[in-house]
């Protein structure tokens, strides 16, 4: 676990340091710990800092007078000839020292003070690509509307940058600009960027409002303040690293995830932990105020968590070596909120450092002891959640006051029902007879244990947000990826002894209702309602009919069938492409588990007609601790979601076994991206057996947008006919 911040006090009762700076200034008593009480009363906290202390003086130190004479002797006695010992050529950088002297092979052993880099600067008048930038952006009075709406409300998805420090660099640029000085180019493509996701995100009377006077449609506008960013980031020189450079491409991650532009997402989360990397983010800094610090630690938190994320939605491999980080994790006590608005990031990144700690690098997890020991691991981390997130007597006090948290408490949630049912997935797609081990049984009885679990969570999380955000696009295909899941359980229970079987359909049934509700407020949620239906009208039950549902369960679905109306703000916006994730940080990349062994897809198979899936290649389940490495030709990309606030799916269950020829060449060039792992071989050339649940058809593949490469229906074990798609 990584250390806070705060120092302690010794016990002798002595100071370790000073008063900071404030108090000196202001003669108050001060705790002597970051914040201190006084910055942190006054919301100060960022301008609380602690002089470092000098060092001690040693007995045998030499005075300055010995130390001069020392020079005049040795310098008496040094040879004039500057050739004798090559000192002419190693001024001017020709020895071999000078060869490797920068290239920064490793951390800085001596533990020097970080620098903090300066900004580039241009002047408007001699940059094109500042001048059209500027001339893009509306006069201030919208930019100041912006501001106030993103810091209001979108910044809390996941805040990445820290409202004061913003506002004091906001106040700053415009006065630069309006004195006609250079302006700094990281913090402009920030505050840009910062437009465009505030217009992604404003509500009916705003987004009117902005049509109106500025003559666009708001999708239009987030359109142009994005590329107008983006062009302008491509006039800084390379090697020009900055901290806002880092927030900058993280909005611009934010904002593609939003769009439902995965790939482009990685991308650009992948130049952003670079650049991090370039600013020695994931390394322990030293000799810089704990305010530097705190920023950086939290910066490199979002960055180590939007690395599992985005990675597993599209299994690609990891773009962090974590074996090369030493960074503790942010304190996030700069803010005066009884929940910090990281919080859920902070526990997300605490999760993936437990699951490496104890896994290392993303593996199958095939044994029943590890996926034990991975149910162990995930119960204890939700024991630490505060009350506010608790699962049970939760504190709801501060939701009012404080939205985030709500919004917050949902999505951890469904994070941790969804992780802790990633590896049991496969083992409730299994056909399950008399003669099944205890052990098999066990294993699906957690499946359908958390499954449960995980559609009361999502269903709570859809009641919440729809309202707010239809971008929150993983909720809804999270209700249809779990209910396809029980049906797959329901229907491979050949034994009958499937666990709390009137519980699972009714919750199908509630899924059901709810996708039905979504039909009638977007396009993309016909197919998978067409899909669950289908499966549905197969279980052993009257059709259509909740005969075990009992009257308060009667009387919420009945509610249900009321259409769903898209909030206002949200209708100018174009359909997303399926239902892709949605804006909470909620793909959660792990360890990747193995294909039910009753699956009828094999290397060569009529499953799909297309060896070099996308499916295959994908967390099609929606999976969290989805497959990460060993894919399938994903044809250039996979089109996945992860919105503003990414929900962390379902782990993904079965995978077709990948040969060499399969594999992307480079796709796993990063160091640790693929180990030497065997996956389980599959039957090869088993001819698929339409069970009567209808074909998957490619119209419907193409309906489902990006759903169709985040289901990963072959991992059912429903034996769907093949499609070209898939």
């Amino acid at each position: 676990m990584a250390p806070g911040i705060s120092l302690e006090e010794p016990k002798d009762g002595s100071y370790s340091r000073s008063a900071c700076s404030e108090c000196q200034r202001r003669k108050q008593k001060c705790n002597r710990e970051w914040p201190c009480n006084h910055c942190q009363k006054r919301k100060v906290a960022d301008k609380c800092q602690f002089n470092p202390d000098p060092p001690p003086i040693c007995a045998w130190t030499p005075s300055t007078e010995v130390k001069r004479k020392r020079e005049q002797s040795y310098a008496e006695t040094e040879n004039d000839d500057e050739f004798d010992d090559g000192e002419g050529i190693d001024a001017v950088g020709y020895t071999a020292s000078h060869l490797f002297a920068n290239l920064g092979l490793g951390p800085d052993v001596d533990g020097k003070k970080s620098k903090t880099p300066k900004q580039y600067y241009l002047d408007p008048k001699t940059s094109p690509q500042l001048q059209r930038a500027l001339q893009t952006l509306p006069p201030r009075p919208y930019i100041d509307s912006m501001i106030q709406n993103f810091l209001s409300n979108v910044n809390y998805y996941y805040y990445i940058v820290y409202p004061p420090n913003f506002l004091t660099e906001y106040h700053e640029w415009w006065a630069d600009r309006a004195a006609n000085r250079p302006l700094g180019l990281p913090w402009t493509c920030l505050l840009i960027m910062v437009c465009a996701c505030s217009v992604q995100h404003t509500d009916a009377e705003m987004g009117a409002s902005l049509e109106a006077d500025l003559g666009r449609t708001v999708q239009q506008l987030t359109d142009l303040y994005h590329d107008a960013a983006r062009e302008l980031h491509s006039a800084i020189p390379v090697g020009n690293t900055h901290m806002f450079t880092v927030q900058y491409l993280l909005h611009s991650c934010y904002w593609f995830k939003a769009e439902a532009r995965f790939v482009e997402c990685w991308h650009v989360l992948g130049a952003a932990i670079r650049e991090g990397q370039n600013l020695d983010l994931h390394r322990e800094a030293t000799g810089i105020p704990d305010f530097e610090r705190e920023m950086r630690r939290r910066l490199w938190c979002l960055l180590d968590a939007w690395d599992w994320l985005v990675s597993a939605l599209l299994a690609r491999p990891m773009l962090i070596d974590r074996s090369d980080c030493d960074v503790g994790l942010p304190s996030l006590t700069l803010e005066d909120y009884p929940t910090s608005p990281l919080l859920h990031m902070k526990l997300q990144s605490e999760l993936v450092a437990r699951i490496f700690k104890r896994f290392g690098p993303p593996k199958y997890l095939t044994e029943p002891n590890d996926i034990f020991e991975y149910q162990d691991i995930l119960e204890s981390w939700m024991q630490t959640f505060p009350p506010s997130y608790a699962f049970v007597d939760t504190d709801r006090q501060q939701e009012v006051k404080y939205p985030w948290i709500a919004l917050h408490r949902h999505y951890v949630h469904t994070i941790a029902f969804s992780v802790t049912l990633g590896p049991l997935r496969p083992h409730m797609a299994k056909t399950v007879t008399k003669d099944t081990p205890e052990v098999e049984l066990t294993l699906r009885s957690n499946g359908v244990k958390y499954a449960l679990k995980l559609m009361g969570a999502v269903h709570e999380f859809f009641e919440y947000v729809w309202s707010r955000d239809t971008t929150f696009h993983f909720v809804p295909f999270c209700i249809f990826d779990t209910a396809t899941l029980l049906v797959s359980a329901v229907l491979h229970d050949e034994a009958g002894t499937l666990p709390r079987k009137d519980e699972v359909t009714k919750a199908i049934d509630l899924a059901l209702h709810t996708l039905k509700r979504l039909t009638t407020a977007t396009e993309t949620a016909k197919t998978p309602y067409d899909i669950l239906r289908r499966l549905s009208g197969k279980l052993p039950r009257a059709h259509g009919a909740l005969r075990g549902a009992d009257t308060n369960q009667r009387k919420k679905l009945k509610v249900l069938e009321a259409p769903l109306a898209v909030p206002p703000a949200q209708r100018q916006q174009p359909a997303v492409a399926g239902f892709t994730y949605g804006t909470d940080p909620n793909q959660f990349p792990g360890y990747m588990y193995p294909p039910s062994e009753d699956s009828g897809i094999g290397n060569g198979g009529t499953g799909s007609n297309n060896t070099h899936s996308p499916a295959t290649a994908s967390s099609s389940d929606g999976s969290g601790l989805a497959t990460v490495y060993p894919n399938a030709h994903v044809n250039g990309h996979v089109h996945h979601q992860q919105q503003p606030h990414q929900m962390v799916g379902p782990p993904q269950v079965g995978l077709p076994q990948v040969g060499p020829q399969q594999v992307v060449p480079g796709q796993y060039a990063d160091s640790w991206a693929m180990p030497n792992v065997e996956l389980p071989a599959q039957p090869a050339g088993m001819p698929m057996q339409d069970m009567g649940y209808g074909m998957i058809t490619d119209a419907e593949l193409a309906n489902l947008g990006d759903l169709g490469t985040m289901w990963h229906w072959q991992g059912l074990n429903l034996d769907f006919t093949g499609n070209t798609m898939m």
